[in-house]
């Protein structure tokens, strides 16, 4: 249900998503993965602001090419599956 939450938000091109899942928080095994999958070619350019709270972000998928207007990035409790690569396609960052 909530992948079906972050496609709308994508498809309506949102500039600011934010998924707080801290009144949930326990273990990390049961939380939920954030879907880079969705945020694929021109779907993330609009993406500007990204906060994530008791999440699990895993790899970037292959052929990700990450959040070109991306200027905030706010991680909480996030567990972190392998490598943060995907930063490197953020150019705006700050």
């Amino acid at each position: 249900d909530i992948d079906g939450w972050v496609s709308f938000a994508v498809t309506s091109k949102a500039r600011v998503v934010t998924l707080n899942f801290s009144p949930y928080h326990g273990s990390h095994d049961r939380s939920y993965n954030f879907p880079c999958h969705l945020f694929n070619g021109k779907s993330g350019s609009h993406l500007q602001v990204l906060q994530l709270d008791t999440v699990t972000l895993g790899p970037s998928p292959p052929g990700f090419c990450g959040f070109a207007n991306l200027t905030m990035l706010t991680l909480e409790n996030v567990l972190v599956l392998g490598d943060l690569q995907f930063l490197l396609k953020c150019p705006a960052l700050e």
